[in-house]
């Protein structure tokens, strides 16, 4: 069985090891639903600048596909998607304020942990911490776009990051 979609495969392993902490733990499987859908709304707008850059972070064959696939649905070649000058500064300030909102949320139990629920890992920091390091990635540690994004919410991400690198390694 193959699943590709990450709510799926976080629900599929939620029924294949009941005895593992919870993703959604204490009944908040619809919180973390709406939680998730707002943090792709501030996602989103970002698209515009990662997309243009994945391509060189792929294999030629696959980067090849990408653009093709990618200049279809935008209608214009990749290089054009991302918005110059003044635009580009107002739309990063508006990025910026989306994903201030989320470390807002985050925020409200900061006195416990790092994490959306205090000391408790959940699906929204998992979500999170994916989307900061596909950000990372494609732009690269040193990348100025990187080091902007690391400095938001007071470098709010770049806690939550380390705070999952615990996590990323197979047992």
């Amino acid at each position: 069985m193959y699943i590709a979609d990450s709510w799926l495969i976080a629900e599929y392993l939620e029924k294949q090891y009941p005895d593992t902490p919870s993703l959604f733990p204490n009944g908040t499987k619809g919180l973390q639903e709406a939680f998730t859908y707002a943090f792709l709304q501030s996602v989103q707008p970002m698209r515009k600048y990662l997309l243009p850059a994945t391509p060189a972070r792929l294999s030629p064959r696959s980067a090849d596909y990408f653009r093709r696939t990618r200049e279809v649905y935008f209608g214009k070649k990749l290089e054009l998607v991302s918005p110059k000058g003044e635009a580009a500064i107002q739309d990063w300030a508006n990025i910026e304020q989306g994903f201030n909102q989320n470390a807002k949320w985050f925020s409200q139990t900061d006195e416990k942990g790092p994490f959306m629920l205090g000391d408790t890992l959940s699906w929204a920091d998992i979500n999170a911490v994916g989307f900061f390091l596909w950000m990372k990635f494609i732009f690269g540690d040193d990348s100025e776009e990187w080091k902007r994004i690391a400095s938001w919410s007071g470098g709010r991400w770049n806690t939550l990051m380390k705070a999952l690198d615990r996590y990323s390694e197979i047992q």
